[in-house]
């Protein structure tokens, strides 16, 4: 389920003083993984370059709310041909 997992949206625009608004551009960073990854791979991965993201999401083929991560259900093999 989707919802398991909260997100929460951040503002675009900082609303600076007076009449200036500064752009302040969001980074959500995005993984397609396996569950057999998520102790491992996806946690080198939150502890290296993930945290330079304003925001991690892994989708799996089970969800995992430690990660977060969110199942994608697809028909066919579990294959990197088939993830498209």
């Amino acid at each position: 389920p989707v919802d398991a997992v909260p997100i929460h949206a951040l503002p675009l625009i900082d609303q600076g003083k007076g009449d200036s608004a500064e752009y302040s551009p969001r980074i959500l960073c995005m993984v397609y993984t396996m569950e057999s990854a998520h102790p491992n791979r996806i946690r080198a991965i939150r502890e290296t370059w993930a945290p330079g993201c304003d925001g991690f999401l892994a989708f799996s083929t089970a969800t995992d709310k430690r990660i977060p991560a969110i199942s994608i259900p697809h028909d066919g093999p579990e294959e990197y041909n088939n993830m498209w």
